[in-house]
Formats: structure tokens, C-alpha cells, sequence
């Protein structure tokens, strides 16, 4: 790990300091900050160049910067917005306040429940689908989970049929998704003005995704339906302010709720289908529960039935959380307390929560590196904030109670249908960019069910 450094000024003393501290959190970002715990505490500082960071492992001053101090803080959203623009996670104070109302009641419990018949259909399809392609192979579940809740989401966020998308506009997507990230690893990133190749490849694909956007916008799909988000945000209202959103603004927050519903989803249940094939003996467990409902699809007021289907979720969300960081920037001097410790903040600070440390500190998780999803029956025991995957205080992640419901009907959907085993000699280990996701394919044998729920072997 590059050496926790001090407030002074950059020179040629620390420039070593500063270089090391780039090339790993460039490299191995979790292991910088795994490090520092390990050597610091819940709290220390690095500079990368001229600019200091705060790493922070601790979830009583995470709830200070995201809740009860969060008016000292900003976004820092310089990577997102040529993706997101001015959209809800873009943005701060009264505007973010008018987006966020605008949004929330489309992600209102009520409202998920309509989508369900959508949800279906799109899973029905892309499961049946690849398992009569891949009938005689491994299942590349990263794929099979990427180009499924690509159906999701294109349909109950842009009532776009993925089916029918321009193979160009799924090659944009599959672009941007390489771009963003090697933008948020690289500091020395060019403003997107600059022409340069990778900038102009982002503008195509961008251009191809707002061509898509903008005919929901001017109206030739639109016919109100409650089920579909882009048709609430045109036609939303901001009661309190009259607030409506510009064409331009329906862009945006579309791209942000297709984007963050698509990839962190697809991760979710590529690493929960891989932790339960290494797991035999609680992916029988959980299989034993879905089998108790009468269709292969749970109800939202199925959700609070099926515990265990819940704790897995939760606990691969505890060792694989899709936000393994969340990022603030000081506006104002100020202090930050851990315990019996003062921390002294100076504005201009770059604090980094490190969502991934608190989620595997030794001391409030037993065996924090293994997947025993009944630890989660006594999640309410926990301390607070000691489990975050969707973020704490106002900016708790919107779709949070909509990326679960789908989840949960794939899942029911496949574990119903079909035994998943391992091929691999371990687990799938991590990278982290933007969010966190498998480094490289897991690839899983898979075994169809008769009705009777005898297993047949159809791959691997």
C-alpha cells in the first residue's frame, strides 16, 4: 500500500508518496484501502497528487457524512455526469430534492407491484431463450444475467422491447459501460471536449441511446402506461414547486435508472449464482422454500415470506456490494468523531466510505469473508450502518426496493427450474471500477429439473 500521507503541500518528497497512491488505488483499490484499516484505523488520509482523500471504515462517521452532518458535504459527480448529466444522483440541494420527488412514486411499493407482469415476461423469455441455446454447455451466467435485466430495464424503464433494439444501440450500451470505467480509473482522464478517440466513441454511443430516449419523449410510444417510467417522468409535476422536466432532463434520468438497474442487478445475481453452486447445501434450502409457492414467480407480498431467499440476497450483497464506495467532498472545515476520536476534516477533502470495509471488519462480522447467509436473521442486531449496500440517510439508493423484486423473481424463476454447480476451482473473485462486478466470466454447470423436481443433466 502507498504511505498514508501527511497535509503538507506537494513536492518532490512526497511526489513518491502521491505516485503510489495512484497506481494502487488504480490497481488494487480494495486492498489500499483494506490495508489502511488494517494499519490506521477506521480512519486515514493519502493524497493522489494535489488533491487529499479521507478513507473512512467506519460506520458511525459514514452516517455523519451522509446523514447528520451531510449539509457539510457535496457529490462529487465529475465521472457520472458525460453518462447522467444533471440526473438525481448528479446533483445536490433543491434540485435533487425536485428530481427525487418526482421519481419516488413510481418506486413506491404499489407501483413496483404493477411492473410484475413485465418482469415476467421479459425473464420468461431470456431464460428460456439462452437455455435452448446453451442446452449442451456451461452457462455463462454473467451474460445470461447482463442481457436479462438489459430486457428489464429497457422495457419498464424505456417501454422498449430489447428484442427489437438496433443491434447499434446494444453495442452502445455494451461501449459506455467500458468507457465509464476507464474513465473512473484514470486521473489523467481528458474533459470530454477534447476529441479524442475514446471521447468520440462516447459521444456515438451516447447518440445512439438518446435516439431511443428521444422517441419515448416526442410521443410516438407514449400511451400513459402507469407501469413504465419514462411516461411518469414526462408527464410529472413537483407539486410543491410546479417543477417539470425538460426533454433533456428525461434523458438524463432515464440513462441514470437504465444504467445503475441494469449492471448492479446483473452482478447481484451472477455472484449469488455462484456463491449457491458452491453452496449445494443451502441451495437446496432455498430451492425447498421457493417450492412452497404456487407459481414459479413471488408476489411482492411473497417477499416477506421467503426468508431465506432474503438473507441470500442480503448476504451477498454484505460480501459483494455493487456501491463499494461512496464518494462526498467536504464544502467546509469541520470534525468527524469515531468513538473517543476527533478527525479534523479541511475543506476540499475527497471522502471515500469504504462500504467494502465496514462490510468485512473482523470485528463486526464473524468470519467476514464467508457466505453464511442465516447470519442475516439477526441483521437487526448489527449495529447501525453496519450493512449499506444501498447507501444511509436521504440518498439511500431509489431503486433499492425495485432491484430486489426483480432479483427475487429471477432467482425464484431459475432455482425452480434448474441445479447450479461449479466448474471453476474457486469462487469468482472481484474487480472494482465504478461498481463492483466478477473479474472475468463465471461459467456454472447447470441441471434442469423434471416437474417432479428430480434433476437432468443438460450441461457441462
Amino acid at each position: 500500500m502507498g504511505d498514508v500521507t501527511s497535509r503538507k503541500p506537494l513536492n518532490w518528497v512526497n511526489l513518491r508518496k502521491s505516485l503510489q497512491n495512484f497506481r494502487d488505488f488504480k490497481n488494487q483499490p480494495m486492498q489500499l484501502m483494506e490495508d489502511g484499516l488494517a494499519a490506521h484505523g477506521p480512519y486515514f488520509e493519502m493524497t493522489i497528487f494535489h488533491q487529499l482523500f479521507g478513507v473512512v471504515s467506519c460506520p458511525e462517521m459514514a452516517e455523519q457524512i451522509m446523514a447528520s452532518q451531510e449539509a457539510n458535504y457535496g457529490r462529487f459527480s465529475k465521472v457520472l455526469k458525460p453518462l447522467i448529466g444533471d440526473a438525481m444522483l448528479a446533483v445536490d440541494g433543491e434540485l435533487w430534492k425536485k428530481k427525487r420527488r418526482l421519481s419516488q412514486p413510481f418506486f413506491h411499493p404499489k407501483e413496483i407491484g404493477k411492473t410484475r407482469q413485465i418482469l415476467v415476461s421479459q425473464i420468461e423469455r431470456a431464460i428460456s431463450e439462452y437455455s435452448q441455446v446453451h442446452r449442451d454447455e456451461p452457462w455463462n451466467v454473467n451474460h445470461l444475467m447482463q442481457r436479462l435485466t438489459l430486457a428489464v430495464v429497457s422495457k419498464v424503464f424505456l417501454k422498449q422491447d430489447v428484442w427489437t433494439l438496433d443491434p447499434k444501440v446494444l453495442a452502445a450500451i455494451d461501449q459506455l459501460f467500458v468507457l465509464v470505467k476507464k474513465r473512473v480509473t484514470n486521473a489523467f482522464a481528458p474533459p470530454m471536449w477534447i476529441p479524442t478517440p475514446g471521447n468520440l466513441s462516447f459521444r456515438r454511443s451516447m447518440n445512439e441511446i438518446y435516439k431511443v430516449i428521444d422517441q419515448m419523449v416526442s410521443g410516438q410510444h407514449n400511451q400513459g402506461d402507469d407501469g413504465i417510467l419514462i411516461d411518469r417522468l414526462i408527464q410529472a409535476e413537483d407539486d410543491e414547486s410546479g417543477y417539470r422536466l425538460t426533454k433533456q432532463d428525461v434523458r438524463d434520468e432515464v440513462i441514470q435508472y437504465f444504467f445503475a438497474g441494469h449492471e448492479t442487478t446483473a452482478t447481484l445475481l451472477s455472484f449469488v449464482l455462484d456463491y449457491l453452486a458452491w453452496n449445494p447445501a443451502w441451495q437446496d434450502e432455498l430451492r425447498a422454500e421457493l417450492d412452497e409457492l404456487d407459481e414459479d414467480y413471488p408476489s411482492l407480498k411473497d417477499l416477506s415470506k421467503l426468508k431465506r431467499l432474503n438473507w441470500t440476497l442480503q448476504e451477498t450483497l454484505r460480501l459483494r456490494p455493487s456501491a463499494w464506495f461512496l464518494i462526498r467532498q467536504a464544502k467546509v472545515d469541520h470534525v468527524l468523531k469515531s468513538g473517543a476520536m476527533r478527525y479534523p476534516i479541511p475543506a476540499g477533502t475527497m471522502m471515500l466510505i469504504s462500504v467494502w470495509n465496514i462490510h468485512h471488519r473482523a470485528d463486526l462480522w464473524s468470519e467476514p469473508h464467508r457466505f453464511h447467509p442465516l447470519r442475516m436473521e439477526h441483521l437487526k442486531d448489527q449495529p447501525r450502518n453496519a450493512y449499506m449496500p444501498f447507501g444511509i440517510g436521504k440518498t439511500t439508493c431509489i431503486g433499492n426496493n425495485f432491484a430486489i423484486f426483480e432479483a427475487s423473481l429471477i432467482l425464484s424463476k431459475l432455482l425452480r427450474h434448474f441445479v447450479f454447480k461449479p466448474i471453476a476451482d474457486k469462487p469468482a473473485s472481484v474487480e472494482a471500477g465504478i461498481t463492483l462486478r466478477p473479474s472475468g466470466d463465471i461459467e456454472l454447470q447447470v441441471l434442469a429439473r423434471k416437474p417432479n423436481h428430480q434433476p437432468l443433466k443438460v450441461s457441462g
